[in-house]
């Protein structure tokens, strides 16, 4: 299991998954408060949801455990004047989701670093159809994943978002990416489905975060004829990957180019490597990544600094795919685009190579173009994308260190030059 229940201070429980820790309740205050808080990057950015309704008359806390004694479960159970209810959390594992596309089937990765189910049961049928949960979030950007259209910079004729990412939420750190951070993806939200007690599932009527209220609208026809007790299913995925495939090779649709901005942060570094999350349906493929500085050439004309790295003959499986770099230098404060394109010659026949993206995220620019393989532009001429897209490619590079703190008079040096004059002087 990828995830861990225990319980804490407070009569809260805290799950734990591999960079994530989820707490349900509130270990700072005495008594169980029915609220979720899920913390990424050591509580640098969090999101919390408060599930107490009003007129609320009896509520029990109840543990599923294994034959071991650990905890597999919490329910909080409650009882209004209208409604008799509760509320499920546990973690999930990884699961594959596969999707078919003009008669062939994909495979696309959900929740890659573990999961959270909290689901609302209803015992009864509800007397409301549209459920608002407060929630409030510090340091992070979402955006809803619409369905995609011929008029989408994202699509192609060969593309299709999962149902459950139709109508989800990507959340983003709000400025960061890169070593630590990778992709800056923190959490995805699915849409939510409802399942009754005969196995009848229905994708909610609607779903909407905003204002500081999650909502979630059931639909009536469902909640009428349904054999209850009937299960919200929305859960959260803990991912850096992008929830929908985005074409790098197809031997008709060509060789696409694609790459998000990003700003340097003060100081700079040294490149170490790039990671793209990949995969295919044919055979393995070409590939190369770039960075260019944005708008170095003036607007929508982008110098390469750095590559092209090619790595030949790129797995079809779901992988990280990692590109070695030499040490090229990114200097603090300047907007560079980590890009790839992929070899159409390669996938073969009507099979295709995919990255992986989140659409229509605000903050982030974009670039994508047919380009050919083995002749891409340098400088890269392009405009940026009208809607932007998070696509899964990161940079790890050392972090060059400042002498002096970074003020008036700071010497920037190298890291490890800096630790090799420590060891000189005896300090280490």
């Amino acid at each position: 299991m990828v995830g861990s229940i225990e319980a804490i201070e407070n009569g809260a429980y805290r799950i734990r998954h591999l960079k994530v820790d989820a707490e349900v309740g509130d270990s700072k205050v005495a008594g169980f408060k029915p609220k979720l808080k899920l913390n990424r990057w050591g509580g640098e950015c969090f999101l919390d949801l408060d599930f107490k309704p009003d007129g609320l008359e009896e509520e029990e806390i109840e543990e599923e455990t294994d034959a071991q004694g650990n905890i597999t479960k919490v329910k909080w159970k409650i009882k209004t004047a209208d409604d008799e209810m509760e509320f499920e959390f546990y973690p999930v594992e990884p699961r594959e989701e596969i999707v078919v596309v003009n008669g062939k089937e994909h495979r696309l990765l959900q929740c890659d670093e573990g999961g959270l189910e909290w689901k609302p049961v209803f015992k009864k049928k509800p007397k409301k159809l549209i459920w608002s949960f407060p929630f409030q979030t510090e340091g992070l950007r979402f955006a809803v994943q619409p369905s995609l259209h011929p008029d989408h910079p994202m699509w192609n004729e060969r593309m299709i978002r999962p149902e459950n990412v139709v109508g989800s939420y990507a959340f983003y750190h709000a400025t960061k990416k890169n070593n630590e951070y990778m992709t800056g993806k923190a959490f995805h939200l699915y849409y939510p489905y409802l399942i009754d007690a005969d196995g009848w599932k229905v994708r909610a009527e609607g779903f909407n975060l905003s204002d500081g209220k999650m909502m979630i609208t059931l639909p009536q026809q469902f909640m009428d004829e349904a054999s209850y007790p009937v299960t919200v299913d929305p859960d959260f995925g803990f991912t850096n990957i992008g929830a929908t495939p985005v074409l790098l090779a197809h031997f008709v649709l060509g060789s696409l180019r694609s790459g998000n901005a990003w700003n340097m942060p003060a100081g700079g570094g040294t490149v170490n490597y790039i990671r793209m999350y990949v995969a295919g349906d044919g055979n393995p493929t070409d590939c190369k990544v770039f960075i260019n500085q944005k708008d170095s050439g003036g607007a929508g004309t982008h110098g390469q600094i750095a590559g092209p790295v090619e790595n030949l003959a790129c797995a079809t499986n779901l992988h990280w795919e990692e590109f070695t770099f030499a040490d090229e230098e990114l200097t603090g404060g300047i907007d560079y685009i980590l890009n790839a394109i992929g070899d159409k010659t390669d996938p073969g026949g009507d099979d295709f190579y995919w990255t992986y993206a989140d659409g229509d995220g605000d903050n982030v620019a974009t670039y994508n173009e047919e380009q050919t393989y083995c002749g891409e532009e340098s400088p890269w001429v392009v405009d940026p994308s009208g809607t932007p897209a998070d696509i899964s490619i990161f940079c790890n590079y050392d972090v060059v260190a400042v002498e002096g703190g970074g003020g008036a008079g700071a010497v920037v040096m190298g890291t490890k030059s800096l630790i090799l004059d420590l060891l000189l002087e005896g300090i280490i």
